[in-house]
């Protein structure tokens, strides 16, 4: 990485996200002198409320999985209060800071981290410290990848996985994609496999969008996201490593910024 002090000024850069009132990546493009367009393309919504609660009345687990900051906020919520949730596991492991910073903020204690910002090194540290036997609890997204279930069964481990919540498109994502890009943005940025997924969908109800898209450089946020939005034919010019907000925008400073 540079060490020369590098500026974003006046780089239009299209924020496609899922809700975020904390605004944390709009935010931080501003506190660089880019110009944020912010488009939020996905909702988390409840998922199946009833077996969750289920699963945390069937505490203690010998281990909880956690790959989201939703999937923690969403136990939160079934459990109730703070004692319950702090009994709700003898282990708790997650996937990336944010994850583990979500479950601090709600009282609950992390016990392994994944070294690297994806599920396949979570189930990595797992296997290393051991499942055999193990009752373990994985809440998750409705759509997933199915890394972390098999992987720790063929272990030994006795899963019970559980739709905590549902990330799902909003509607009208293709109208206001057409807005932002008739007035020019410079640069792509998506979050997630998902987000680029619904973002080529929104994008296809219009070839003149479509083709602003193919001919603008997307930043993406982690190995996954970008293979993801290489396959469906975009140009990826950056990739964040590791995974988080702060590494997009410093990969973004890097790639586009220019000295002060």
């Amino acid at each position: 990485m540079s060490s020369v002090q590098r500026r974003l000024d006046g780089l239009r850069v299209l924020v496609t996200r899922a809700s975020d009132p904390s605004r944390r990546l709009a935010s931080a493009l501003e506190e660089h002198g880019a110009t944020p367009l912010e488009l939020q393309l996905l909702e988390v919504r409840e998922g199946d409320a009833v077996a969750l609660r289920a699963a945390c009345q069937s505490a203690p687990w010998d281990l909880v999985v956690f790959a989201s900051a939703n999937a923690v906020a969403a136990v939160a919520r079934c459990a109730g209060d703070r004692a319950s949730l702090h009994g709700l596991a003898r282990r708790v492991a997650v996937v990336g800071t944010a994850t583990a910073r979500e479950c601090r903020d709600v009282g609950l204690n992390v016990d392994i981290v994944a070294p690297t910002f994806v599920a396949e090194s979570l189930v990595d540290a797992l296997l290393a410290d051991g499942v055999d036997g193990c009752r373990v609890l994985l809440p998750r997204a409705a759509e997933t990848r199915d890394v972390v279930a098999p992987a720790l069964r063929g272990a030994g481990a006795d899963v019970t996985e559980v739709v905590a919540y549902r990330v799902e498109p909003v509607m009208g994502a293709a109208a206001s994609l057409a807005e932002l890009a008739a007035t020019g943005f410079d640069v792509v940025t998506v979050t997630s496999s998902r987000t680029a997924e619904v973002l080529d969908a929104a994008a296809a109800a219009s070839g003149t969008v479509l083709a602003r898209l193919r001919a603008t450089p997307w930043v993406a946020i982690g190995p996954i996201c970008a293979e993801t939005a290489r396959a469906l034919g975009y140009p990826v010019a950056a990739v964040a490593a590791p995974s988080t907000i702060d590494a997009l925008v410093a990969a973004l400073v890097e790639r586009f910024g220019v000295p002060e």
